[in-house]
């Protein structure tokens, strides 16, 4: 793999409102953490893409994909084991947008009919019914490089 763009991060200094960026087919992607937890980085990715990294994007509340992934942070940011990543930026008044809190992380391969088991956004293990229109679900696989290049692909 050639140099890095980003210097190595400790896992538990990432936190929720940074702004994180990678390279892939020649771009760079750009995306949000919404929550560090056990499970992994809960994150939004931005829609914007740029073909040299920029530090100082202004990025638009409605303006990333969904639904949000849980990317696995050790392999991706601090062992840098897969692809190019990094965090870029910081900001601690990040406010999760609001029509991103009725996700619940779950198997999407559960059983439907029963109730649901997951996590919700902030990383609260919850029961909820799979037939509450509010719900939206979201799958809690951990996401590496070649999962989000696969993510980005289906969208």
């Amino acid at each position: 793999m050639n140099k890095s763009n980003f210097k190595k991060i400790i896992l538990k200094k990432i936190n929720k409102g940074d702004l994180f960026s990678f390279l892939m087919n020649d771009s760079f992607y750009y995306g949000r953490i919404l929550n560090n937890n056990f499970l992994g980085l809960i994150s939004i990715i931005y829609k914007t893409t740029t073909k040299h990294l920029k530090m100082d994007i202004d990025f638009f509340a409605d303006s990333y994909y969904e639904p949000p992934m849980i990317l696995d942070g050790y392999s991706l940011f601090q062992l840098k084991s897969e692809g190019d990543w990094g965090i870029i930026s910081s900001n601690a008044d990040y406010e999760i947008p609001e029509k991103l809190l009725n996700y619940i992380f779950t198997n999407v391969y559960e059983n439907l009919n029963g109730p649901l088991h997951g996590m919700d956004i902030n990383g609260n293990n919850l029961t909820c019914n799979p037939t509450d229109t509010n719900l939206k679900i979201a799958d809690n696989a951990i996401y590496g490089d070649y999962d989000v290049a696969e993510y980005l692909k289906s969208i």
